[in-house]
């Protein structure tokens, strides 16, 4: 992906940077925190991912971009969204309050914004909080309507919010939850 730096209006680039990784389908996948800065596979191939994925290419073309970026995490229940009760009912060991993922962007000396790139477009009709318009100048819509608090990823602890992910019992509700998410299309 190439852009013309010099000729697109900062908003109108960070509109471009997060629509490209918006359409990347939503899907959850496996993830390696030791890859999060600047890996070309992720920052150019991906292919479909969750909110860790399209986090990670986010801030990584905002850097290659030179915006000023932060990798942020906050928490969101599952419980929030419009997913299925027999899906979300796998979850018995793991809390559905889980971490997420968005980057913190520095437009100005004096304004920021959250970029959450994590829904893709096709999802809104499902219920989910997709942005579909955005000026490039606030911030996005979050991963649910909820109120979310922000804290910065390289301090983020989850067991530090009670958060439980029993990995088994997590890996079948993410293939639940990726088999309707593809039936649901």
């Amino acid at each position: 992906m190439e852009f013309d730096l010099k000729k697109t209006p900062r908003d109108k680039l960070l509109i471009q940077i997060f629509k490209i990784i918006q359409r990347v389908p939503y899907k959850i996948t496996p993830f390696d925190e030791k890859e999060y800065a600047c890996k070309e596979a992720v920052t150019s191939n991906l292919e479909q991912g969750d909110a860790r994925h399209k986090s990670k290419m986010l801030y990584n073309l905002l850097m290659q971009t030179n915006f000023e970026a932060y990798k942020i995490k906050t928490i969101f229940d599952w419980k929030n969204l419009p997913i299925p009760k027999e899906i979300l009912n796998i979850l018995k060991n793991s809390t559905t309050r889980q971490p997420h993922d968005l980057i913190e962007v520095k437009l100005s000396q004096y304004n920021k914004s959250y970029i959450d790139p994590t829904w893709n477009p096709e999802l809104e009709r499902l219920g989910f909080q997709v942005t579909t318009e955005w000026d490039g100048k606030g911030s996005t819509k979050q991963v649910t309507r909820e109120p979310l608090e922000y804290f910065e990823a390289d301090t983020f602890n989850p067991e530090d919010h009670d958060i439980i992910t029993d990995k088994e019992e997590y890996e079948k509700f993410a293939k639940a939850l990726n088999n309707w998410l593809k039936e649901s299309k």
